[in-house]
């Protein structure tokens, strides 16, 4: 009894067991079948996900960004090749030409073709013989990766052309390039005043004061070449090319060709400037000559000269130096930037502001003694004329010049007078005439002085206004 009890038990607890752990088959088979069907959904949804994102990048590519997509693919193979356009001429006012242009031939480095530039400048010497300053100036251009082209040669001879153009097939990586170059017909005598062009720099860059174009190469940098820049420079054109792979060009897709700049015609009198030029040449001066009746000026000449022809090509450092550390100074253009006191030529402007503030009339007499004695100054101003020019008026005292007359108008007058006067009249300002760098003159008064000296103005200065004081 206790055994069947016991085995009844035993059965019962195993029924147990079996029915928690125990499995169903079919169950089983469903779950199964639910899990693949989750991930052919979630599959689905991901091809569905990378098709949809593929047709919106294609989308993109062809329709919403192509003009993006395909000037970036045509970087790759067209090439824009900028065509300078040729500068403007000048002429005198009677039509003769002062500035003009010539073709020359140049050496160009492409470094964009160049794998091995060791070997590379090794087959150039071969070719064509280089000094040590051009062996260092295209080192150093090759190593600025700002610069695409290297100029090697300017200017190069015909012979030199002969040369290079039968050897041209060993050196893939220099072209023969065709230039316009500056040239001056009175190089001297024009110095300073149609100035020079060179290659663009930085600062013509950002001067703000000329239009730097693609493909432009070379500016005005000094007188009516800088002044009338954007006239004589013209519009550069373009070739787009198309290239292979190795960068070698296989048809021209576009040309825009450059447009020349325009002429300008000078107010100058070439033979007359020729002619100054030769009476001061070996001297240090200015000499201007204008027509009075429209303010035209004829002749501008400042001496010594230069040889503007020097700048149309990279001037050597041994000319340069030539031209800075000479003690005549030719750079500087003594007409514009030179200040000089006016002497006798203030005046007739003394003379005149007196008659407008009624100070004195055009009969006023003034004795001329040969000197002019000023209250509470030890020493007279003296005339020139040691014996005197006796009674004068403003007439004989401008004829002869008279000092003593127009030391007694001056103190009349007084340094506010004539000072604001003299203003009007343009003294110490510019005249804005058509070139760069002119300085203004000074007209010194109260003011002046004493933010110069932090001292007063005395009466002894008026006197000596046109002396000293005054500066052109």
């Amino acid at each position: 009894m206790n055994k069947t009890k016991a085995r009844s038990e035993h059965i019962r607890k195993r029924a147990k067991i079996e029915e928690k752990y125990s499995w169903d088959r079919m169950s089983d088979a469903d779950d199964e079948r639910q899990s693949h069907s989750t991930r052919a959904v979630i599959a689905s949804i991901v091809v569905l996900t990378i098709f949809t994102l593929y047709l919106f990048k294609l989308y993109e590519v062809q329709v919403s960004s192509h003009e993006y997509y395909a000037t970036k693919s045509d970087s790759n193979r067209i090439r824009i090749r900028p065509i300078p356009a040729q500068r403007g001429n000048i002429f005198d006012r009677n039509g003769k030409i002062l500035a003009k242009n010539i073709t020359t031939f140049d050496l160009i480095v492409k470094k964009e073709k160049i794998n091995n530039y060791e070997e590379f400048l090794s087959k150039v010497k071969t070719i064509i013989e280089l000094s040590d300053s051009q062996v260092k100036n295209l080192n150093k251009q090759f190593r600025n990766k700002r610069i695409r082209d290297i100029t090697l040669l300017e200017d190069i001879t015909m012979e030199e052309y002969s040369k290079i153009s039968v050897d041209k097939h060993a050196l893939p990586e220099i072209e023969l390039g065709v230039r316009s170059r500056r040239e001056y017909l009175y190089p001297y005598s024009t110095s300073h005043v149609l100035g020079y062009t060179g290659n663009v720099s930085d600062s013509d860059v950002y001067s703000g004061v000329i239009d730097i174009q693609e493909g432009m190469t070379e500016v005005g940098k000094l007188g009516v070449e800088r002044f009338y820049q954007n006239i004589l420079a013209g519009e550069s054109g373009f070739e787009k090319l198309e290239t292979d792979a190795l960068g070698e060009i296989i048809r021209t897709v576009e040309t825009k060709d450059s447009k020349r700049g325009d002429d300008v015609y000078l107010t100058i009198d070439i033979d007359l400037q020729n002619y100054a030029y030769e009476q001061i040449k070996n001297k240090e001066g200015s000499i201007i000559v204008m027509n009075p009746n429209n303010g035209d000026i004829i002749s501008f000449i400042s001496a010594p000269g230069y040889d503007l022809n020097l700048f149309t090509k990279s001037i050597s450092t041994e000319n340069y130096n030539k031209l800075i550390n000479d003690i005549r100074k030719p750079l500087i253009n003594r007409a514009i930037n030179g200040q000089y006191p006016p002497g006798s030529t203030l005046k007739p402007f003394v003379g005149l502001i007196a008659l407008e503030e009624n100070i004195i009339n055009e009969k006023k007499l003034i004795n001329c003694s040969g000197a002019y004695s000023l209250k509470n100054h030890k020493r007279p101003f003296k005339c020139w004329k040691k014996e005197g020019h006796g009674p004068s008026d403003l007439s004989y005292s401008l004829t002869q010049s008279c000092d003593v007359f127009f030391y007694r108008v001056a103190e009349l007058t007084g340094i506010d007078t004539i000072s604001e006067n003299l203003y009007k009249y343009g003294f110490g300002q510019k005249t804005y005439l058509d070139l760069y760098n002119e300085s203004s003159g000074l007209i010194p008064d109260r003011d002046w002085k004493y933010k110069i000296k932090q001292e007063p103005w005395y009466p002894g200065e008026t006197l000596k206004l046109e002396l000293d004081k005054v500066i052109f």
